[in-house]
């Protein structure tokens, strides 16, 4: 599912439901992954944040200030994704392949020059991407073959903070995905009372079928960044990382005209403020509770579905909630409306468009 295509088919989009990727590997949720990084940092001997050539002087900043390098509100499940030590600005180990093949060519290229990246690459065989996310600030999250991947949502289990770089890639249980007026009032409704998360709210559609509504339970903006994947298409380093700043829009300029400054990626991230990685990272925090689909336990086994342990984490209780929204095929009358006058107006190429995705 795109963005247009929520745009396109508001009332049809929020019949769906959005998921986000499966994860059911217990070593994600049961501090497995968590314990195999610290060792992996130690035996390699990487250096760390505070020797890290590689750290956020932001990060740095708030390992400096105790009250700010961990949260005393945080549960014992979860307060390692407050306390993770980040040595690394940023992680990123996507393909060149997909829609947005350009985009990540030059990501990997301008990532692979910078010092996160040159760092990473010194023990790239024996540092995995699940390793890497935890030992990072930040994640970028270009769209590939879809506007979405898994890595979105490892990102934030591992207390990354997704940096997306797809115009098209919508996070769900946020109003990206279902910015209904009913859903905004539910919302609202939620904020005035907390007793209100625990019941459903009715509304009625304009067709005067009843349906139940719950609040939107996450804000995209407070655990994530989202950038113009455009801006980002520029090449900053050559093949032996000398600083040659191309742009695919330069060869199509004048010479009477000065070509587009382009943007890298690591000069941005060291620009954000230390309170506003500890505000996204609280987030972050909310959001993989809310996207797990398993409670994060030290008991959990590797692989809990081949042990008979079904879902119980926050993804899990999702689901169940808006099943009941759409009991008794409430939501559908209002899409199939919305169809038939998308068909009497719509045109092929429209069509072809809400199919695609933009990077």
């Amino acid at each position: 599912m795109t963005n247009l295509q929520f745009c396109q088919y508001p009332n049809c989009a929020r019949k769906n439901i959005l998921m986000p990727y499966p994860n059911t590997d217990g070593k994600w949720f049961n501090g497995a992954y968590d314990q195999q990084t610290q060792e992996l940092w130690a035996k390699l001997q990487v250096p760390n944040i505070s020797e890290s050539p590689a750290a956020l002087q932001a990060e740095l900043a708030m390992v400096a200030d105790d009250s700010s390098s961990s949260s005393s509100s945080a549960t014992e499940s979860s307060s390692w994704l407050l306390s993770q030590s980040r040595p690394l600005t940023q992680f990123y180990g996507a393909g060149n392949h997909g829609s947005c093949k350009l985009l990540r060519q030059r990501l990997g290229i301008n990532y692979r020059c910078s010092e996160s990246g040159k760092l990473a690459n010194r023990f790239s065989r024996q540092i995995k991407y699940q390793h890497g996310y935890r030992k990072s600030t930040f994640c970028p999250c270009p769209g590939g073959d879809s506007p979405s991947a898994k890595r979105h949502f490892d990102a934030l289990h591992a207390g990354c903070i997704p940096v997306i770089l797809s115009h098209d890639f919508v996070w769900p249980f946020t109003s990206e995905f279902d910015n209904s007026k009913s859903r905004q009032l539910a919302a609202a409704a939620a904020a005035d009372s907390e007793q209100a998360t625990k019941r459903m709210l009715r509304t009625r559609d304009n067709d005067d079928t009843t349906s139940m509504i719950s609040p939107i339970p996450l804000s995209a903006s407070d655990f994530a960044l989202r950038l113009n994947a455009s801006e980002f298409e520029g090449r900053k380093y050559g093949n032996q990382c000398q600083e040659v700043w191309n742009h695919p829009s330069n060869s199509s300029s004048s010479s009477s005209e000065t070509p587009p400054q382009p943007k890298d990626l690591q000069s941005y991230l060291e620009t954000i403020s230390s309170s506003e990685i500890e505000r996204l990272r609280t987030g972050a925090l909310q959001a993989s509770d809310l996207y797990s689909y398993y409670k994060r336990r030290p008991d959990l086994p590797e692989n809990p579905l081949r042990q008979g342990i079904l879902p119980d984490g926050g993804a899990a209780h999702q689901l169940v909630g808006m099943l009941s929204e759409r009991a008794k095929g409430n939501l559908w009358p209002a899409c199939q409306k919305e169809q038939q006058q998308q068909q009497a107006e719509s045109n092929p190429s429209m069509i072809d468009k809400v199919l695609s995705f933009k990077c």
